[in-house]
């Protein structure tokens, strides 16, 4: 999956997908509405349209790529 979201692009902290070596059974997810609730000026408020998409690092990936990107998500922010 290549790059889909355009900049301006926020880094979030570090997260762990957990998952097994060689399996690809990690997940990972970031609570958008706890961000925005803790960091209020963050909030693009509602009806903005946000798009994201996750760029990662794997260094034990078999596809000897060591960073990649998820697929992008588009939703829009509900009062």
């Amino acid at each position: 999956v290549g790059r889909c979201v355009v900049p301006p692009t926020v880094r979030t902290p570090t997260l762990n997908s957990g998952g097994t070596l060689g399996a690809c059974d990690g997940s990972a997810s970031r609570d958008m509405n706890a961000l925005w609730a803790a960091v209020p000026v963050k909030n693009p408020g509602p009806g903005a349209q946000v798009d994201l998409q996750f760029w990662y690092r794997d260094p034990f990936s078999t596809s000897n790529q060591t960073t990649s990107f998820s697929d992008a998500l588009e939703f829009t922010v509900q009062p």
